[in-house]
């Protein structure tokens, strides 16, 4: 998980899933090692401060890639989602700094979509 703060951007190790795969891999031959993760429920949400990465490190002898990066959104859970929705049909939009986090947790902040409240 990486996390933009005021201080700068922080990264975070959410899990560390070893597999163990000793068949040999030939030049130019693809190879799909299958492995199953629930991700946790009380993670923070993909949002503009908050995004997520799967790490791969490979250990081959003598190879030169041995790392590879790909980008995970996490979305909200359907009650979270129901929240969103309710505050859009109220006329409210996320903001850009909505998501962020601070010690007590995730923060999602709402602006009207237009400034007819304040008349």
């Amino acid at each position: 998980m990486n996390v933009v703060l005021k201080q700068g951007s922080v990264t975070k190790e959410v899990a560390h899933i070893p597999l163990v795969n000793r068949d040999c891999i030939h030049p130019k031959e693809r190879k799909v090692i299958p492995f199953h993760y629930l991700i946790p429920t009380n993670i923070p949400i993909s949002r503009g401060y908050v995004s997520y990465y799967l790490d791969t490190h490979l250990d081959i002898e003598g190879g030169v890639d041995r790392k590879d990066v790909d980008r995970l959104v996490i979305q909200s859970q359907e009650s979270i989602t129901s929240i969103f929705n309710a505050m859009a049909q109220l006329g409210f939009r996320e903001t850009a700094d909505s998501g962020k986090l601070d010690q007590y947790g995730q923060e999602f902040a709402f602006s009207p979509l237009n400034n007819s409240w304040d008349k």
